[in-house]
């Protein structure tokens, strides 16, 4: 499904192989706080290839990107400035900062919407679902979470 999706992105907005070629051959890998898996974004010759790993796969990427899922997304579709997330605490960067500054500058402008273009049948429920993975991964993350001590 993923890779269904990031086809159908990529035949949407051509653009961003372009402005992607330099990251030809090198893997990002995305970590939305809260989730087990990790995101692997492997930039190819033809395109893009998405999928999910364990973390222990994500050793091979040359840069990471972590933070919570809504702040993700919003990265993903522009709708978020990556400069002012980092700044915010709301996503961490390791690795060859230059890869994720390519990828950033490739995404910005670009009007990405993540489950209209992957999905165009369910472009009228884009904004219900990203709600949802907000509040998902919200959950996630408090069931994830040590409790907290009590108050003395």
């Amino acid at each position: 499904m993923l890779r269904h999706a990031a086809s159908r992105i990529a035949a949407r907005h051509p653009e961003l192989l372009e402005r992607m070629a330099p990251l030809q051959g090198r893997r990002i890998v995305v970590e939305a706080h809260g989730l087990p898996d990790l995101l692997a974004v492997d930039f190819g010759a033809t395109g893009l290839d998405v999928c999910l790993i364990d973390s222990a796969a994500g050793e091979s990427a040359v840069a990471r990107i972590a933070g919570d899922l809504p702040a993700l997304l919003d990265l993903a579709e522009g709708r978020a400035d990556g400069d002012a997330l980092f700044f915010q605490r709301r996503i961490s960067i390791e690795g060859e900062t230059e890869a994720v500054v390519l990828l950033r500058n490739a995404l910005d402008g670009a009007e990405i919407d993540l489950v209209g273009d992957a999905f165009p049948p369910l472009r009228p429920l884009a904004e219900p679902l990203r709600r949802l993975a907000g509040l998902g991964a919200a959950l996630a993350a408090r069931l994830v979470s040590p409790p907290h001590p009590p108050p003395r």
